[in-house]
């Protein structure tokens, strides 16, 4: 199945490479794909800041915070702690798949602080500061849906708008750094519902964000935004 996948990977760069060319100059084709077949940029940097140290043998101490302001909504009434639990464990992940020196606080700590301190989220820095961290990051999650609209709740098409700042611990002067991360899940289609039990699909759009989080603050492989479900 590993073959598999990256014989279709390989495909799909081929193929993007000749479509790249017809709009350039088609001899940037081999270049584009030695970048992209585990070329120099084969490893791709982070999208906002990469958060490990230049120096290995250095912690670094992270904070993830989220927020939610989609209280109207049930199905979305836990989405902060859910979506910490997930992105922090694939971001833990990641950090050590690519054996780089950085802890994230235990999830159960960041809660047990939000839960003694109802108004965190209008002083981010001050939750940094508490917990000595290096850095910050907070998701503020503005909106979240998971059917497609029009669709009377008969077609899945998840959609969300996450405000996403990180804080330099040691650079609080100059605010912090802002991205603002839209997404669609599937991209371009949906899913018919089946049952009444809409988590499982859920389970799978949260992974689905986690993913793409993890690369505003860690290097990924350029080849795994062509990966498709495993069968």
């Amino acid at each position: 199945m590993a073959a598999w996948k990256r014989h279709w990977r390989l495909g799909s760069l081929i193929l993007a490479a000749i479509i790249c060319g017809t709009g350039c100059n088609a001899l940037t084709m081999p270049f584009f794909l030695f970048q992209r077949l585990g070329g120099s940029d084969s490893n791709m940097p982070p999208k906002m800041r990469r958060l490990a140290a230049d120096d290995k043998k250095k912690l670094v101490k992270v904070v993830v915070m989220a927020w939610s302001g989609l209280q109207s909504q049930p199905e979305f009434l836990t989405v902060d702690r859910d979506m910490t639990l997930v992105f922090c464990r694939r971001l833990q992940e990641s950090f050590r798949t690519n054996k780089e020196n950085v802890v994230l606080l235990p999830a159960a700590k960041v809660e047990r602080y939000k839960d003694m301190h109802p108004n965190w989220y209008t002083d981010v820095a001050a939750v940094g500061k508490e917990f000595k961290a290096d850095y910050v990051i907070f998701l503020q999650i503005e909106s979240m849906s998971l059917y497609k609209p029009g669709s009377h709740n008969q077609l899945y098409q998840a959609h969300a708008t996450i405000g996403v700042s990180l804080y330099d611990m040691a650079q609080l002067d100059a605010g912090p750094q802002l991205e603002s991360y839209v997404t669609e899940f599937p991209n371009g289609s949906e899913q018919m519902v089946e049952g009444n039990n809409p988590l499982p699909f859920e389970q799978k759009f949260f992974e689905h964000m986690a993913k793409d989080l993890c690369r505003y603050f860690d290097g990924w492989d350029y080849g795994d935004q062509f990966d498709i479900p495993e069968p």
